[in-house]
């Protein structure tokens, strides 16, 4: 084990695939962690409250935004996403299937490379990490992640192998997003309600 240069982080070094499946089986009976690993290196982060929040709370964004579209959508939330060909494990915070939902529709168990990976990826970047998610979402072949910390909502594409942002999402191309994060942070101390009344005022401007 090397310490970790974030306080509450743990980073695992030279961790066969084979341990990594150990660690997962038993993970699986505590939780409270995400997971990253790639090839041999592991971090597990222990999400702060407020991390969980924000995650929770951009997520219902999002599938306000796609309903108001009429998008059709199948979203999957916190999952763990493993290619063992490029060992790659990475747990997301939320993800959706909006553009490929109709080759995963109705399937409960869905696997990479044999289903293609979710449309959009939410990364939620109040905590400190060791390993590029970047990265791995590129290896992934996840075309849009959305990055959101307190101040700022950056939106990246997949473009051949590397992620370039974008001032729009692919799947919004015609609202700007960035105004999100200080809808969430103005009202998130009046609760979870001011905040989607907020959200509900902001939808009327789009």
């Amino acid at each position: 084990m090397s310490k970790s240069p974030h306080p509450g982080n743990i980073l695992l070094e030279n961790v066969p695939w084979q341990d990594l499946e150990t660690i997962l089986f038993k993970r699986q009976k505590n939780g409270g962690t995400l997971l990253a690993y790639d090839q041999g290196t592991l971090e597990l982060i222990t999400p702060s409250p407020q991390h969980q929040e924000y995650r929770e709370i951009l997520e219902e964004f999002i599938i306000m935004l796609l309903d108001l579209q009429n998008i059709n959508y199948r979203c999957l939330g916190t999952m763990l996403w493993q290619r063992p060909d490029l060992k790659i494990s990475l747990e997301v915070d939320s993800c959706f299937y909006i553009q490929n939902l109709s080759a995963i529709d109705h399937k409960l168990t869905i696997s990479l490379p044999e289903n293609p990976p979710p449309d959009l990826v939410l990364e939620i970047d109040l905590t400190r990490k060791s390993l590029s998610r970047r990265s791995m979402y590129g290896r992934l072949g996840i075309p849009e992640i959305w990055r959101c910390d307190q101040n700022k909502l950056k939106i990246y594409q997949l473009q051949g192998q590397e992620y370039q942002p974008s001032p729009r999402s692919l799947v919004f191309p015609e609202i700007a997003l960035e105004s999100l994060p200080q809808i969430i942070k103005n009202n998130i101390k009046s609760g979870r309600v001011a905040v989607r009344r907020e959200f509900q005022e902001w939808l009327l401007t789009v």
